[in-house]
């Protein structure tokens, strides 16, 4: 099942370095990534995420999305754009284990887990 991996970022480029330094290390491999960048005109941190994004992008399943800043709002845009059957938010300061995506897969395909959801 395909994941898709939303992460809004705000102006955070060495947070946002660090998680993607460890999403080409998971296990589970059917994900893409999108970074959804709320800096509106920042063109500074435009150019930087730009050049994080194409150093990354041979490694990983990736899209730079823009959007007007706001979290609820760039998940919004995250989802608008994902294709996966699976969404998981992360944030951009976070760092996670090589078996993450792994293990959230396992755990929301197995079939007495097919009714969780949230509040949409």
């Amino acid at each position: 099942m395909t994941l898709s991996v939303i992460v809004c970022t705000y102006r955070r480029i060495s947070a946002l370095r660090d998680l993607l330094e460890c999403l080409p290390l998971q296990t589970y491999k059917d994900f893409e990534v999108l970074i959804v960048d709320g800096s509106d005109v920042d063109w500074v941190h435009a150019g930087e995420l730009r050049a994080l994004v194409e150093e990354f992008q041979a490694a990983l399943n990736l899209k730079l999305v823009y959007s007007k800043k706001g979290l609820a709002h760039q998940r919004n845009v995250g989802i608008d754009h994902a294709s996966g059957e699976l969404i998981c938010f992360l944030d951009d300061d976070v760092v996670i284990g090589a078996d993450f995506l792994w293990r959230a897969n396992d755990l929301l395909t197995q079939r007495d887990m097919q009714g969780v959801g949230g509040i949409t």
